[in-house]
């Protein structure tokens, strides 16, 4: 799927991940040496089995991602150059943008956000309730929250169509954390059926 000259979109099932292997592990080492320093443990590559959150470790020993999808942007030469994972949290919610992340040069594009988020919504729209996204509580987090919650697509209150892709909005919830991968975190959930209730969205977030 392209995207522009620069970049493709391309949707990972889980019987493509070992097959990808390699070049998310590349990627990965090139993202890990300009990350923030406090995210910098989710995307380490060296002993990454032993790691307790490495992505690698996440994704290929833990599969956690197999009861999802992963989408990625990968560029002329077939490198990747941004990455965002998925997984079922339970039977109503499916957990978008896991480890999300896109090396520096591409940041200005917004690829997560106009890519690799909605083509993840359009995945799962007819099998979940809600899809989310989370932040840790740490300030850089935040700010990243920050300004997704500031885009108009992601907060339109309804769903949009831009240029072939069709965005969910997200509701930000900004006063409660939600306990996810063993620690307290902020939420963002949108609705794929026409209730966008932030009660309902809690109370299947609980069960």
């Amino acid at each position: 799927m392209a995207a522009n000259n620069l970049y493709k979109i391309k949707v990972l099932m889980p019987a493509d991940y070992q097959t990808w292997f390699e070049k998310i592990k590349n990627f990965l080492e090139e993202y890990s040496k300009t990350c923030p320093q406090a995210q910098l443990k989710n995307y380490q590559t060296e002993d990454w089995e032993k790691s307790q959150s490495s992505l690698l470790k996440v994704m290929y020993l833990e599969k956690r991602f197999d009861k999802g999808i992963v989408t990625i942007a990968i560029d002329s030469q077939q490198n990747v150059i941004a990455f965002a994972g998925s997984y079922e949290i339970n039977s109503d919610i499916v957990y978008l943008a896991a480890r999300a992340c896109v090396l520096p040069a591409y940041e200005s594009d917004h690829i997560i956000s106009t890519y690799l988020i909605p083509y993840q919504q359009k995945y799962f729209c007819n099998k979940y309730l809600y899809g989310c996204v989370s932040f840790n509580t740490d300030d850089y987090s935040r700010r990243v929250m920050e300004a997704f919650s500031k885009r108009d697509k992601w907060t339109a209150g309804k769903v949009l169509r831009h240029n072939g892709i069709q965005y969910y909005p997200f509701h930000f919830i900004k006063d409660q954390t939600f306990f996810l991968n063993n620690c307290q975190q902020l939420v963002a959930y949108c609705a794929f059926s026409a209730v966008q209730s932030r009660e309902g969205f809690v109370s299947k977030f609980r069960q």
